[in-house]
């Protein structure tokens, strides 16, 4: 009896130290796989965004950018999605902010400058950095007409409202070119038409929108 006893408390005492070592396994295994999966999601999400401004990087950007030109000529604007739009804006005099203020000044203006546009865009329009202070918006369902008014309520936005890096308040205003895709232009046609636009509001005077179709001559050159 007194052999049964120590046997089954024995037993007993192992099952429950097997047991303590399963669930700290276990949780150990659950946090590592989490850790493991917030890794590859924060890569995935450094891969995909700017560091400065937090949205869409160039690289994303065009991606994203290709898969609406793809429906748009799968499925031609009347195919049941509407038409699609581009905005090239560009911040105007953004070399004197940073020749002025400093290249921190520039970069404040940059992180600010995101939510300014969001407040004239919808919920699934795509808003991401071309390149130094150069923006892009790819406008799924949006024709010229509602690109051009889109667009208007950004240049408003950005205009009305002083930027602040830290005590200075920055008057900034932006410049801005639109295309409308077709399914006979490809994604590096629509982005030249948008930045052909773009340079004509730069030449009419900036703070301005302006827009561009196939049909209208080229315009060559750059502004700063």
């Amino acid at each position: 009896k007194e052999i049964r006893t120590a046997t089954f408390k024995s037993l007993l005492l192992l099952s429950s130290i097997l047991l303590v070592v399963y669930i700290i396994t276990y949780s150990l295994a659950r946090t590592g796989m989490r850790q493991v999966a917030e890794a590859e999601e924060s890569l995935r999400t450094q891969a995909m965004t700017d560091a400065l401004t937090g949205i869409f990087n160039r690289g994303e950007l065009m991606s994203r950018a290709e898969e609406e030109i793809s429906r748009v000529t799968r499925h031609g604007p009347d195919g049941g999605n509407g038409e699609l739009s581009l905005i090239m804006l560009d911040i105007d005099h953004f070399k004197q902010v940073n020749d002025t203020y400093g290249h921190q000044a520039g970069d404040a203006v940059l992180r600010q400058m995101p939510d300014r546009i969001k407040r004239g865009l919808r919920l699934y329009d795509i808003l991401g950095r071309y390149g130094g202070e150069e923006f892009l918006l790819i406008l799924p369902n949006a024709s010229l007409t509602n690109a051009c008014m889109m667009a208007e309520r950004i240049r408003c936005s950005v205009a009305k409202e002083p930027f602040m890096y830290k005590e200075q308040s920055l008057t900034v205003t932006i410049s801005l070119g639109i295309s409308t895709i077709t399914p006979e232009i490809n994604l590096t046609a629509a982005i030249n038409l948008a930045d052909q636009a773009l340079y004509k509001a730069k030449q009419n005077g900036r703070n301005r929108v302006e827009h561009q179709s196939p049909q209208q001559q080229p315009v060559t050159g750059s502004t700063p």
